[in-house]
């Protein structure tokens, strides 16, 4: 299973907005932020389930409007 991580820097640090997608079928896991909804926590204990269940993985990185970070809208 292919995975990959995507941040989206929009909005700068406050507004990163992180999605994990199936690269196989570019069905979206689980998004969101990391104030209101933890996804960096949440994303974590996907891959500690993947671990424990010993399912096989790859993870890419993937980062989007980088440029945008800390500037105000």
């Amino acid at each position: 299973m292919k995975l990959i991580i995507e941040k989206n820097w929009e909005y700068g640090e406050d507004g990163v907005y992180t999605r994990l997608v199936n690269a196989n079928t570019t069905q979206v896991i689980m998004e969101g932020d990391w104030y209101h909804d933890k996804i960096d926590e949440r994303i974590d204990g996907f891959f500690t389930c993947l671990n424990h269940l010993c399912i096989p993985h790859d993870i890419e990185r993937v980062v989007l409007n980088k440029d945008n970070e800390g500037e105000d809208e």
